[in-house]
């Protein structure tokens, strides 16, 4: 059965102090196509990221855990 939770969303500045780091740090991978995945509806528009791709993003780069 498909889960019927809501997906959770953050804000660019939520998503880099959740992450660990800063938002200009963010930027330098969205700018170099990095991950973590984000969403932007438009070119002046607000950045979101999933939580969901957040964590997959941190299950991915996190060592000796």
């Amino acid at each position: 059965m498909p889960s019927t939770s809501k997906p959770i969303f953050m804000t660019a500045s939520a998503a880099a102090e959740y992450l660990g780091v800063s938002t200009r740090t963010l930027r330098a991978w969205r700018q170099a196509c990095q991950p973590p995945a984000y969403i932007q509806y438009n070119l002046r528009g607000p950045v979101i990221y999933e939580k969901t791709e957040l964590d997959k993003f941190k299950q991915a780069h996190s060592y000796g855990a």
